[in-house]
């Protein structure tokens, strides 16, 4: 009875340790997507700042030489401001719609229970 009780035990601790291990593959794994969503999310972000950058820059400069009111009455520092807000708006909004996608096609959830998470590394690793 004593044996019966010890390989139990033992075999407790084993699918424990699955479970553990199991878990942290998938925590290892998920790491590793984001990663790479936020890397391919600085880029999309980078390229249209820049889009929004040099579209702000040449409507500045075209008011500045075009619209003579312009040019008396606004400063070096609002010239500048709008000319680079496109490209903060650009930044913004393409990292964030890229990165609300990848989420979306996972399916992902902010929390989840380690459970479901064990179990998804295990049926990915079957």
């Amino acid at each position: 009875a004593a044996a019966a009780a010890a390989a139990a035990a033992a075999a407790a601790a084993a699918e424990k340790r699955e479970q553990h291990h199991a878990f942290h593959d998938f925590q290892r794994e998920h790491e590793r997507r984001r990663a790479g969503d936020m890397r391919t999310a600085l880029v999309r972000g980078f390229t249209w700042a820049a889009a929004g950058g040099a579209a702000g820059t040449a409507a500045v400069l075209t008011a500045h030489k075009q619209w003579p009111w312009f040019a008396r009455n606004t400063t070096t520092s609002s010239r500048v401001a709008l000319a680079w807000s496109g490209a903060l708006v650009g930044f913004a909004v393409a990292s964030e719609k890229y990165l609300i996608a990848a989420i979306r096609e996972r399916g992902e959830r902010k929390y989840g229970s380690a459970e479901e998470a064990a179990a998804a590394a295990a049926e990915r690793n079957a």
